[in-house]
């Protein structure tokens, strides 16, 4: 049986500005009413276990809040799992989630959207929204070739637009 808004709010309390959930009965020996719930997942998200059942806090304050289980995907729009504040999250899709990522760990150039190509010597902006992959060309910096990334960012992806950081600043 899928839990309910009804059965939610009989269980934990939300407050919409600290994301928080509180207990409001006791539900196991060290799950005493008055304490916060959840447990932080190592991808970051905290998730809370109701029946036997893990659900991540951010589909629970949807829920809370609205009475429906999401479509789709919550996203948060500062990009902070562990932030389930009412004004970070929003329904998203798969594609518009991806649009609000963070510059990968992994990034060479420092920029997102931005790759070198040695034997270019240049460097190349290219951006992806639901599977197609926009080529903005070669640029003789990154700072440049970023530039035209965060420009197609904001036609492209509206909203859900990150520039690399969660600041949602160009460079």
């Amino acid at each position: 049986m899928l839990l309910t808004q009804q059965e939610l709010k009989t269980l934990f309390s939300y407050d919409p500005e600290t994301g928080l959930f509180t207990r409001l009965v006791q539900t196991a020996p060290q799950a005493k009413v008055g304490t916060v719930a959840g447990t932080l997942t190592p991808k970051g998200y905290l998730s809370i276990s109701i029946r036997g059942k893990n659900y991540r806090v951010h589909r629970l304050a949807f829920l809370y809040m609205t009475g429906e289980w999401p479509k789709v995907i919550v996203d948060h729009y500062n990009g902070k799992p562990a932030d389930n504040s009412w004004n970070n999250l929003r329904p998203a899709d798969y594609s518009q989630n991806g649009c609000n990522s963070r510059l990968r760990h992994s990034s060479r150039s420092g920029y997102k959207g931005v790759s070198y190509y040695k034997d270019k010597n240049r460097y190349r902006a290219e951006i992806y929204l639901r599977d197609r992959r926009y080529s903005l060309g070669y640029f003789k910096t990154a700072e440049e070739a970023h530039e035209a990334y965060c420009k197609k960012a904001e036609v492209l992806h509206g909203q859900f637009a990150n520039f690399g950081s969660h600041e949602k600043k160009r460079a």
